[in-house]
């Protein structure tokens, strides 16, 4: 999903491509791709990382540990 929203940013993008000489003509195709997966990502990225919340906390208290010992 982030390759899409990736990619068709790309393509959608109106500073990236003419700053690089490209002309582009931005489809309404590609512009509705970007916005419906990016706004679905979202929702993905929250249940992603409460899905690794027990790991995410002992990774972040054994480096905030290490430190304090260094």
């Amino acid at each position: 999903m982030m390759l899409v929203v990736f990619v068709s940013g790309f393509l959608v993008s109106v500073a990236l491509f003419p700053t690089l000489g490209i002309e582009l003509h931005i489809q309404d195709f590609w512009s509705k791709i970007h916005h419906d997966s990016a706004t679905l990502i979202m929702p993905m990225i929250g249940i992603h990382l409460a899905l690794h919340w027990s790991w995410i906390v002992k990774l972040t208290k054994g480096m905030s540990a290490k430190g304090v010992k260094s």
